[in-house]
């Protein structure tokens, strides 16, 4: 696999496997893409682990 798309979606239905996906892409150095809700997941997973803003 050489990089991951993590695409738009409809509400809630699949969030938990955009999180999988981007906590993988990231733990493997992998990368990855998200258009819409998933570039939103990417953005909260990069928040929650303290990603963007280590304190």
């Amino acid at each position: 696999m050489d990089a991951i798309l993590i695409p738009g979606g409809f509400g809630d239905r699949g969030i938990e496997g955009m999180i999988k996906f981007i906590e993988f892409a990231r733990i493997n150095n992998k990368p990855y893409l998200g258009i819409c809700l998933g570039f939103r997941q990417q953005l909260l997973s990069m928040q929650e682990t303290n990603y963007i803003n280590p304190r």
